[in-house]
């Protein structure tokens, strides 16, 4: 699995952030492990979590989901 494609036109990156979002949550309900890295910005490559060594929207979704779920 990768990141969001935050390149997409139009309204497609709210779809792909929805999209990045949910599965990371499926992946967390099931206790299925899983990682994030950053290979380069996302001026370079689609699926970028970082931009100019900060997180992007993409970034913030995964960090988002290592916060612990309230029960």
């Amino acid at each position: 699995m990768d990141g969001a494609d935050l390149k997409h036109p139009g309204g497609e990156p709210s779809h792909e952030l929805a999209w990045f979002k949910n599965a990371l949550a499926l992946l967390q309900g099931w206790g299925v492990g899983y990682v994030g890295w950053a290979w380069q910005s996302d001026e370079q490559l689609d699926h970028g979590m970082l931009h100019r060594g900060i997180p992007n929207q993409g970034g913030r979704v995964f960090i988002d989901s290592l916060r612990p779920v309230s029960p």
